[in-house]
């Protein structure tokens, strides 16, 4: 009798957990990026197929079956370096009527949602805030610098900022595209023209700006408000204020597994370009990791009284293999955008970064990566580069409307 207790309550508690799995795990949201009525499908699949195992148990019940169960195993593969907040819960949160509006363009308001469409922004797959863990053995020594000009052979000027070419492509060369005008046109409308994502999705910063870091603390989070998706979204809803449709994706590719992270990318971006074929430019927005001699680098700025991170544009080069058949015209728009948002914000771009580099940025003619900060900047810091970048990259795209 008491067997058979046991079994009914373990019954009813299976029929309850793979509900909850519905609402609180990824089926949801990752089946919302496809549309409501898939999500609807798999969400009445998941809860048949959790009645139908909720009865089979309590039919060996009333039978006396042995009911069994054998754990999934995962293949084994290369893991990621420690993880700052290890044990956070990894489960996104989905709610009917999500909230992911960006009040101030430097403060993140509730984007805990998996799914949502305000205005001319969709965003996907934004994980819920997790409990961030406390760092305190703070003995590790941040340096602030400012990246300036640069000089010598690989230094190519444009009429606003510069290049730091690490290819054997000529410097004339890399002027001649990068200062040409990018034939992309951005078309004002509710069709996406921007795709915002992160390959390496956990990348964070300090919490606190005292100038000294843990040395336990590797630079990874899966909050949204310390990690690069933060700055994400802020730079996201800039652009949509500004008018120009834009997906930020929060879809997570190095945790727990951070090796293959821009395969897993690149099979999601070339999905959201499929779904939305209107989306011209690609950014994927990473966190520096400066380091020198155990002294964490912090490249800043002040603009407007604040103190601002600096960030870094990246585009890739073709070794000569053809994988990256569109890197002229990315360069092109690295370039412009470059050279637009130095003209604006002067001191806000370090150099940008030419060289031998893949970042799937075959997949469109304006796929480029920025890095935004390093691992010595603070949250507030990332995020103020972020607004500042959301202004003159979304003016810079108006330019290029028809």
């Amino acid at each position: 009798m008491k067997n058979r207790n046991f079994l009914l309550k373990l019954s009813l508690a299976l029929l309850l957990s793979i509900s909850s799995f519905i609402f609180l795990s990824g089926v949801g949201v990752n089946t919302r990026a496809m549309g409501s009525n898939i999500e609807a499908e798999v969400k009445t699949g998941v809860y048949e197929i959790a009645q139908l195992c909720a009865k089979s148990v309590i039919a060996g019940f009333y039978t006396d079956r042995e009911i069994s169960s054998t754990p999934n195993t995962v293949p084994p593969e290369t893991t990621l370096p420690p993880v700052s907040d290890s044990t956070m819960v990894t489960a996104p949160v989905v709610t009917e009527s999500p909230s992911s509006v960006i009040s101030d363009k430097n403060t993140v308001s509730d984007i805990s949602s998996g799914y949502e469409i305000n205005s001319c922004l969709i965003s996907l797959n934004i994980r819920g805030e997790q409990k961030q863990k406390e760092y305190t053995d703070r003995i590790g020594i941040i340096q602030q610098k400012y990246f300036g000009e640069i000089t010598g052979e690989n230094k190519v000027d444009l009429e606003y900022g510069q290049i730091n070419n690490f290819t054997d492509t000529a410097n004339e060369e890399v002027y001649l595209y990068a200062s040409k005008k990018p034939d992309i046109v951005i078309e004002k409308g509710n069709a996406p023209q921007v795709l915002i994502m992160h390959t390496h999705t956990s990348e964070s910063y300090e919490q606190t700006a005292d100038g000294h870091y843990d040395p336990s603390y590797t630079g990874r989070s899966l909050s949204p408000s310390n990690s690069v998706v933060g700055v994400g979204a802020v730079i996201a809803q800039s652009l949509a204020d500004k008018g120009i449709c834009t997906v930020h994706d929060g879809t997570v590719y190095d945790d727990p597994l951070y090796n293959n992270s821009y395969s897993r990318s690149r099979e999601r971006v070339q999905e959201l370009l499929k779904e939305y074929p209107s989306i011209k430019v690609v950014l994927d927005i990473h966190r520096d990791g400066i380091e020198n001699d155990g002294v964490r680098i912090a490249p800043v700025t002040e603009i407007d009284g604040e103190k601002t991170a600096q960030a870094m544009i990246i585009c890739g080069c073709d070794d000569g293999s053809g994988t990256l058949p569109y890197y002229k015209e990315n360069l092109s728009f690295a370039g412009y955008l470059q050279s637009s948002i130095s003209k604006q914000y002067p001191t806000l771009l370090r150099p940008m970064m030419f060289d031998y580099r893949f970042y799937n940025q075959d997949l469109t003619t304006g796929s480029i990566l920025i890095e935004v900060g390093a691992l010595g900047n603070t949250t507030k810091e990332a995020r103020n580069c972020g607004k500042y970048l959301g202004d003159a990259i979304g003016n810079a795209l108006l330019n290029l409307t028809e």
